[in-house]
C-alpha cells in the first residue's frame, strides 16, 4: 500500500499534539511559580533577554492553543456580516458580539480576525489576530463566518 501524502488535516494534527504537550507543561503544577520566580531573577541583560522571549513564547503558545480550539468547532453560522443602525453587527439574522473571532472572505480566501468597535463613533472593523492591525477598516457588507 503506498504511503498518503501529507495534507494540511495531517500538519494540523501534529500541531494540535505539539500544543497539548506544551498545555500540559505550561499547566503543570508549580509551573507559574517556577516562571515567575526566574523572571523575577533575571537580573543581567542576557537573562532579561531571555526572560522577555520566555514571555513572547508563553504568549504564541496560548495563540496556537487557542487556534487549536477554534479551528476544531464547526462552522455555526455563515452569511454576511453587517452593521446595524444602532451600531450591533448582525451575521444575517445572528447576533455577532464585538470581540468574537470571525472569519471573512478577502482575496479568494477565509481569513480569521477579531470583530472590534470604535467606542466613539461605533464603526465595527475587523482586526489581524496576531498583529492586531486592521484587515477591514469598515464593515458594511462582508461575507464572513463564525465558529
Amino acid at each position: 500500500m503506498p504511503n498518503k501524502e501529507p495534507n494540511v488535516d495531517d500538519l494540523f494534527k501534529h500541531t494540535e499534539m505539539i500544543t497539548k504537550k506544551m498545555h500540559e507543561l505550561m499547566t503543570s503544577k508549580g509551573f507559574d511559580e517556577k516562571f515567575a520566580t526566574a523572571m523575577i531573577n533575571a537580573n543581567d541583560p542576557d537573562s532579561k533577554f531571555k526572560a522577555d522571549m520566555a514571555v513572547k513564547l508563553s504568549t504564541v503558545l496560548n495563540l496556537m492553543d487557542m487556534f487549536v480550539g477554534y479551528i476544531n468547532k464547526p462552522v455555526k453560522k455563515e452569511g454576511m456580516l453587517q452593521r446595524k443602525l444602532d451600531g450591533t453587527a448582525m451575521l444575517d439574522d445572528y447576533p455577532v458580539a464585538v470581540g468574537s473571532l470571525v472569519e471573512f472572505w478577502k482575496d479568494d480566501k477565509w481569513n480569521l480576525g477579531k470583530l472590534t468597535q470604535n467606542s466613539q463613533t461605533k464603526q465595527l472593523t475587523i482586526v489581524d489576530v496576531m498583529t492586531q492591525k486592521t484587515c477591514i477598516d469598515k464593515i458594511e457588507q462582508i461575507k464572513a463566518r463564525i465558529r
